[in-house]
Protein backbone atom coordinates (compact mmCIF):
# COMPACT_ATOMS: atom_id res chain seq x y z
CA UNK A 1 0.00 0.00 0.00
CA UNK A 2 2.88 2.37 0.81
CA UNK A 3 4.38 1.66 -2.60
CA UNK A 4 1.06 2.47 -4.28
CA UNK A 5 0.77 5.80 -2.44
CA UNK A 6 4.39 6.66 -3.25
CA UNK A 7 3.84 5.66 -6.85
CA UNK A 8 0.65 7.74 -7.08
CA UNK A 9 2.37 10.71 -5.43
CA UNK A 10 5.32 10.44 -7.83
CA UNK A 11 2.97 10.24 -10.83
CA UNK A 12 0.97 13.29 -9.72
CA UNK A 13 4.16 15.26 -9.03
CA UNK A 14 5.55 14.43 -12.45
CA UNK A 15 2.25 15.35 -14.14
CA UNK A 16 2.06 18.70 -12.36
CA UNK A 17 5.71 19.38 -13.09
CA UNK A 18 5.19 18.58 -16.78
CA UNK A 19 2.13 20.86 -16.93
CA UNK A 20 4.00 23.73 -15.28
CA UNK A 21 6.97 23.25 -17.61
CA UNK A 22 4.71 23.17 -20.67
CA UNK A 23 2.94 26.31 -19.49
CA UNK A 24 6.23 28.11 -18.89
CA UNK A 25 7.29 27.37 -22.47
CA UNK A 26 4.21 28.96 -24.02
CA UNK A 27 5.38 32.06 -25.86
CA UNK A 28 3.13 35.07 -26.13
CA UNK A 29 3.99 37.85 -28.56
CA UNK A 30 2.38 41.18 -29.24
CA UNK A 31 2.23 43.68 -32.05
CA UNK A 32 0.58 46.93 -33.03
CA UNK A 33 -1.62 46.07 -36.00
CA UNK A 34 -2.24 49.75 -36.74
CA UNK A 35 1.46 50.22 -37.48
CA UNK A 36 1.13 47.58 -40.19
CA UNK A 37 -2.24 48.70 -41.57
CA UNK A 38 -1.29 52.39 -41.72
CA UNK A 39 1.49 51.81 -44.27
CA UNK A 40 -0.38 49.43 -46.54
CA UNK A 41 -1.25 50.94 -49.93
CA UNK A 42 -4.34 48.71 -50.06
CA UNK A 43 -5.59 50.25 -46.82
CA UNK A 44 -5.01 53.77 -48.08
CA UNK A 45 -6.88 52.97 -51.31
CA UNK A 46 -9.74 51.37 -49.35
CA UNK A 47 -9.96 54.40 -47.04
CA UNK A 48 -10.05 56.72 -50.06
CA UNK A 49 -12.74 54.71 -51.85
CA UNK A 50 -14.86 54.47 -48.71
CA UNK A 51 -14.46 58.20 -48.08
CA UNK A 52 -15.54 59.06 -51.62
CA UNK A 53 -18.61 56.82 -51.33
CA UNK A 54 -19.47 58.33 -47.94
CA UNK A 55 -19.17 61.89 -49.30
CA UNK A 56 -21.38 61.07 -52.28
CA UNK A 57 -24.07 59.50 -50.09
CA UNK A 58 -23.92 62.35 -47.56
CA UNK A 59 -24.33 64.86 -50.38
CA UNK A 60 -27.45 63.01 -51.60
CA UNK A 61 -28.79 62.93 -48.05
CA UNK A 62 -28.13 66.65 -47.56
CA UNK A 63 -30.01 67.49 -50.75
CA UNK A 64 -33.00 65.41 -49.63
CA UNK A 65 -32.99 67.03 -46.17
CA UNK A 66 -32.70 70.57 -47.61
CA UNK A 67 -35.57 69.88 -50.02
CA UNK A 68 -37.67 68.55 -47.15
CA UNK A 69 -36.89 71.60 -44.99
CA UNK A 70 -37.83 73.94 -47.87
CA UNK A 71 -41.18 72.16 -48.33
CA UNK A 72 -41.80 72.21 -44.59
CA UNK A 73 -41.13 75.96 -44.40
CA UNK A 74 -43.42 76.59 -47.37
CA UNK A 75 -46.19 74.60 -45.72
CA UNK A 76 -45.70 76.45 -42.42
CA UNK A 77 -45.87 79.77 -44.27
CA UNK A 78 -49.08 78.76 -46.10
CA UNK A 79 -50.58 77.59 -42.83
CA UNK A 80 -49.68 80.88 -41.13
CA UNK A 81 -51.14 82.88 -44.02
CA UNK A 82 -54.31 80.79 -43.89
CA UNK A 83 -54.15 79.94 -47.62
CA UNK A 84 -54.78 76.22 -47.06
CA UNK A 85 -57.97 74.49 -46.05
CA UNK A 86 -57.74 72.03 -43.17
CA UNK A 87 -57.99 69.16 -45.66
CA UNK A 88 -55.16 70.57 -47.82
CA UNK A 89 -53.04 71.12 -44.71
CA UNK A 90 -53.65 67.54 -43.62
CA UNK A 91 -52.79 66.16 -47.08
CA UNK A 92 -49.59 68.23 -47.31
CA UNK A 93 -48.58 67.23 -43.77
CA UNK A 94 -49.06 63.56 -44.64
CA UNK A 95 -46.92 63.98 -47.77
CA UNK A 96 -44.17 65.60 -45.68
CA UNK A 97 -44.36 62.79 -43.11
CA UNK A 98 -44.00 60.24 -45.91
CA UNK A 99 -41.02 62.15 -47.31
CA UNK A 100 -39.48 62.32 -43.84
CA UNK A 101 -39.89 58.54 -43.51
CA UNK A 102 -38.21 58.08 -46.90
CA UNK A 103 -35.27 60.22 -45.79
CA UNK A 104 -34.93 58.14 -42.63
CA UNK A 105 -35.05 54.97 -44.73
CA UNK A 106 -32.42 56.37 -47.11
CA UNK A 107 -30.13 57.23 -44.17
CA UNK A 108 -30.48 53.69 -42.78
CA UNK A 109 -29.74 52.20 -46.21
CA UNK A 110 -26.81 54.59 -46.56
CA UNK A 111 -25.35 53.33 -43.26
CA UNK A 112 -25.85 49.72 -44.32
CA UNK A 113 -24.25 50.31 -47.73
CA UNK A 114 -21.23 51.95 -46.09
CA UNK A 115 -20.88 49.09 -43.60
CA UNK A 116 -21.12 46.52 -46.41
CA UNK A 117 -18.57 48.40 -48.52
CA UNK A 118 -16.24 48.70 -45.54
CA UNK A 119 -16.40 44.93 -44.99
CA UNK A 120 -15.89 44.26 -48.72
CA UNK A 121 -12.84 46.54 -48.89
CA UNK A 122 -11.20 45.79 -45.55
CA UNK A 123 -11.76 42.06 -45.09
CA UNK A 124 -9.19 40.99 -47.73
CA UNK A 125 -6.68 43.36 -46.13
CA UNK A 126 -7.34 42.00 -42.64
CA UNK A 127 -7.10 38.46 -43.99
CA UNK A 128 -3.69 39.23 -45.52
CA UNK A 129 -2.40 40.78 -42.29
CA UNK A 130 -3.75 37.89 -40.20
CA UNK A 131 -2.05 35.40 -42.51
CA UNK A 132 1.28 37.21 -42.11
CA UNK A 133 0.82 37.32 -38.32
CA UNK A 134 0.10 33.58 -38.25
CA UNK A 135 3.15 32.80 -40.39
CA UNK A 136 5.47 34.93 -38.25
CA UNK A 137 4.05 33.48 -35.03
CA UNK A 138 4.59 29.94 -36.27
CA UNK A 139 8.10 30.71 -37.54
CA UNK A 140 9.10 32.25 -34.20
CA UNK A 141 7.31 29.67 -32.04
CA UNK A 142 4.64 31.91 -30.51
CA UNK A 143 1.46 30.26 -29.25
CA UNK A 144 -0.41 33.58 -28.92
CA UNK A 145 -0.11 37.04 -30.45
CA UNK A 146 -1.91 39.94 -28.79
CA UNK A 147 -2.73 43.20 -30.57
CA UNK A 148 -1.33 46.09 -28.53
CA UNK A 149 -3.44 48.64 -30.44
CA UNK A 150 -6.13 48.69 -27.76
CA UNK A 151 -3.54 49.57 -25.15
CA UNK A 152 -4.54 46.76 -22.80
CA UNK A 153 -1.00 45.39 -22.40
CA UNK A 154 0.44 46.65 -19.15
CA UNK A 155 3.96 45.41 -19.79
CA UNK A 156 5.63 43.83 -22.80
CA UNK A 157 9.25 42.98 -23.51
CA UNK A 158 10.22 44.49 -26.88
CA UNK A 159 11.84 41.16 -27.78
CA UNK A 160 8.30 39.75 -28.13
CA UNK A 161 7.06 42.54 -30.45
CA UNK A 162 6.23 40.95 -33.78
CA UNK A 163 5.30 44.20 -35.57
CA UNK A 164 8.67 44.48 -37.31
CA UNK A 165 8.63 40.84 -38.45
CA UNK A 166 5.05 41.08 -39.74
CA UNK A 167 5.86 44.31 -41.60
CA UNK A 168 8.88 42.59 -43.18
CA UNK A 169 6.77 39.55 -44.09
CA UNK A 170 4.34 41.87 -45.88
CA UNK A 171 7.07 43.81 -47.68
CA UNK A 172 6.45 47.06 -45.78
CA UNK A 173 9.33 49.39 -44.89
CA UNK A 174 10.82 49.16 -41.39
CA UNK A 175 9.49 51.49 -38.74
CA UNK A 176 11.45 54.63 -38.05
CA UNK A 177 11.79 55.15 -34.29
CA UNK A 178 10.73 58.62 -33.23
Amino acid sequence: MKNTVKSLFLTVTLAVSAAVTAQAQTKIGYMNANLVLADMTEMKAADSELGAMSSQLQKQDSLKVMDFQRKYQELAKKEQEGTLSPKQLQDESQRLEAEKAEITKFEQEMTKRLQDKRAQLYQPIYDRVNKAISEVAKEKGYAYVIDATAGSILYADDANDLSVAVRAKMGLPPLVKK
